[in-house]
């Protein structure tokens, strides 16, 4: 009786592996084929950012930076080649945001020589920013139009360069 007992428990022990390793499958495969990247015009229509006056520029380029990130001092070459760029096309606003306070950033963005006026302090979370350094081009309505996330590759640099001259 008892080898009875001991028999019917491994097999309903087994049956509820079973049902958990199914479900688990189900779900994974759920998410894997059902994920689905979001394209850039999906992204201007899921993101208005909110806070600042976009009116002002038809083109608006948040560098989203920490003084802490490393990847945020290596690309200061490439900041300043987007001050130079964007210096004499009214069209363009530059926006420099930190995780830390308005003088700390001005400070940064100073010792490495990138000349941003507006700086700003947010809290990044409630930005849809996961990582430094981010790039947003945002338009005059406060849609983003597109992100690039990271140090930028030099072919990813000159394609925010084509961005920000309508390209």
């Amino acid at each position: 009786m008892k080898e009875l007992i001991n028999k019917r428990i491994e097999i309903a022990a087994n049956i509820a592996i079973m049902v958990v390793a199914v479900i688990g499958g189900i779900v994974f495969a759920k998410n894997l084929w059902l994920h689905k990247t979001v394209d850039q015009h999906e992204l201007k229509m899921m993101m208005p950012v909110d806070y600042i006056d976009w009116s002002r520029s038809k083109k608006n380029l948040v560098l989203v930076l920490s003084t802490h990130c490393r990847f945020c001092s290596e690309s200061a070459p490439f900041y300043r080649s987007l001050v130079d760029a964007t210096k004499d096309n009214r069209g363009v606003r530059l926006i420099a945001v930190f995780p830390q306070g308005v003088t700390e950033g001005k400070q940064y963005l100073k010792s490495m020589d990138i000349a941003i006026d507006e700086v700003l302090r947010k809290d990044l979370s409630k930005m849809a920013v996961q990582a430094t350094p981010t790039l947003l081009l945002i338009n005059e309505e406060g849609w983003i139009q597109n992100r690039w996330v990271g140090q930028l590759s030099q072919e990813r640099e000159t394609e925010v360069l084509k961005a920000l001259n309508g390209g």
